[in-house]
Parts: C-alpha cells; structure tokens; sequence
C-alpha cells in the first residue's frame, strides 16, 4: 500500500511538473509571437516614412543638380505642404541646412518593447556626376535596436555621421 501511494505522488508530481513546464513553454511563445508583431509593426511604420519622403528626395536631388546647391526650403522646390496624403504614423517631414530631410514621426501607441522610432534623417552628399546620393540615418535613440531587429532597410543603419 505504502509503494502505491509513493506512485500515486510520483505521478502527480509529474503532472504538475509537466503542467508547468507546458504553462512556461506557451507563455514564452506568446511573448515570441507578440514581439515579432511589435517588431512588425514597427518595420511598417518605418517603411511609410521612407515612402513618403521619396517626392521630397527627388525634388531636392532636382533643385540642386539645377542650380548647384542645396533649397532652403520645400517651397523652394515647390512643395508647399506635406500634410495632405501623410501617413499616419508620420508627424511631419522638415528640410534643413545642406538639404538634409528629417521625417518624425508620431510617438506611438503600441507600448512596445522596442524602442521607437522618432526620425530619420535623410543626408544627401554630392557625387562625382554632379547629382547626389542618400544616406539614411535613424534618430540616435533608434540606432541599434533598430538595426539587430532588423526594423530598417540597410541604407538607414545607424552611423555617426548625424
């Protein structure tokens, strides 16, 4: 009888163990799966920026192989306003000295465990050809979490060049 009960509590015990180790198994793999929709979701909100800043790239890139510099503004490549068609996640986009584009976007409201994305810098540097080229920069609190979840296109990898 001693020995039955001795089973008895080894099988429950085994149970519970398993029970536990299944309950742990699930929890970790929902927290895999709503990262992995944090991380997307974020990847979208920095692909519509980028999309966005594209007719703002060109009209720059434009004016300055025209007349060898920089605009100082977007209305000097006219472009008035950039509020009709933007993205939600897209606050606003700026134009700064040396024809550097800055996209912000809107904080969001995901409460991610990432950190967010705050802005993107777009740098234009003068080639060879007389045009010039684009360099992607995110925002410094952005850089390398961005960049090991793989959250922006290789161009915009953190640099120290901002």
């Amino acid at each position: 009888m001693k020995g039955l009960i001795v089973v008895l509590l080894l099988i429950i015990a085994g149970g519970v163990s398993y029970l536990a180790v299944n309950e742990s198994r699930k929890k970790q793999e929902a927290e895999d799966l709503a990262n992995e929709i944090a991380t997307r979701a974020l990847q979208s909100r920095v692909m519509e920026g980028i999309t966005f800043s594209v007719e703002a790239r060109w009209a720059v890139r434009d004016y300055y192989e025209a007349n060898g510099v920089f605009p100082e503004s977007f209305s000097d490549v006219g472009i008035e306003t950039f509020r009709l068609n933007r993205p939600e996640s897209v606050l606003n986009m700026k134009l700064e000295d040396d024809g550097v584009i800055v996209v912000n976007y809107v904080p969001s409201r995901l409460g991610l465990y990432l950190m967010d994305v705050t802005a993107l810098y777009w740098v234009p540097k003068p080639n060879d050809k007389g045009g010039i080229d684009w360099s992607c920069v995110p925002s410094e609190e952005f850089g390398v979490i961005a960049k090991e979840k793989e959250i922006i296109p290789e161009p915009c990898y953190p640099s120290k060049d901002r």
